[in-house]
């Protein structure tokens, strides 16, 4: 008669490997009480934090962490500092390594951050409101601009490191629907049109074209940083809002373009998550009937 080894023989040997590595979340009973009672090895999972609530705060072995609501346990290296506002979704580092930028979606308020001299004991923080934004954000080569995703307005706004204000925007919906100057940033543009929808952003290598998604058009658009006009008046508000002749073209890239990135030999990668179009699989000779039309695993 032919012999198999166990499901606990072939199965023990990965927990226990498990055991080591992860010792909080993986014990093996020595079968005095609870799971292996009775002598067995069984095996007896917990979370990394036990029974412990969600904390903000807790001491883990000397050092400040939170439990989580799934249970787990991490504790943050170096300072914790507030975005001053919900839903940071996108960050960026700056080329110097000493700013960081947070593209926050609101929706109260829509706004960036930016993060100066993190690499100090006192980083300041800056908030800056803005009508709409999402998820794109990107340094300029010298550090000096930040370039964020407009999401819904279909702007790509333009800004100033140093002055931590909203510089200029480059309108994506097309000279039909241009913005009145000079605008006010926290406020929707007059007239407000709602028709491309810019997100993720990315910077060829030589800091002279700016790419962003279009999520709403499914489209690349290309821009051309060298020709963004930008400027203040004294009340803060922008006065070049649409920088048309800076767009320099767009391609269509499918369903939902999402992600963006650049490489070093100047290819562009664009994915997609494409939740408008699915491909309905078939087998290889439909009936006709939908019934009895579905993939088949034999």
């Amino acid at each position: 008669m032919r012999r198999f080894p166990s499901v606990a023989g072939i199965v023990l040997p990965t927990f226990l490997v498990l055991s080591v590595a992860l010792p909080t979340l993986i014990q093996v009973s020595n079968g005095e009480g609870g799971p292996g009672v009775g002598g067995s090895r069984a095996l007896s999972l917990k979370a990394p934090a036990g029974n412990l609530p969600a904390s903000g705060t807790i001491n883990v072995g000397g050092i400040t962490g939170v439990v989580l609501p799934n249970g787990r346990l991490i504790t943050p290296v170096g300072a914790e500092l507030s975005t001053l506002a919900p839903k940071p979704y996108g960050m960026a580092l700056s080329p110097d390594g000493n700013t960081l930028a947070t593209v926050n979606s609101g929706i109260s308020p829509f706004s960036i951050t930016l993060f100066k001299n993190i690499r100090s004991a006192n980083p300041s923080v800056a908030l800056i409101p803005v009508s709409s934004s999402f998820m794109g954000i990107v340094f300029s080569q010298d550090g000096s601009l930040f370039y964020a995703g407009g999401g819904e307005n279909g702007i790509v706004w333009v800004g100033s490191v140093e002055d931590a204000k909203i510089i200029g925007a480059v309108n994506l919906n097309g000279a039909a629907h241009t913005i009145m100057t000079p605008w006010t940033v926290s406020s929707n543009p007059t007239p407000r049109f709602k028709g491309a929808f810019p997100g993720n952003l990315a910077l060829s290598g030589d800091g002279k074209v700016l790419y962003a998604v279009d999520q709403a058009g499914f489209h690349l658009h290309a821009i051309d940083t060298t020709k963004i006009v930008t400027g203040t008046n004294a009340s803060n508000q922008i006065t070049e809002a649409n920088n048309f002749a800076a767009i320099v073209g767009h391609v269509d890239t499918g369903r939902y373009p999402y992600g963006v990135a650049t490489r070093s030999d100047g290819r562009l990668f664009v994915t997609n998550v494409g939740i408008f179009e699915y491909t309905h699989l078939r087998p290889a000779m439909p009936t006709g009937s939908s019934n009895v039309d579905y993939p088949r695993t034999t």
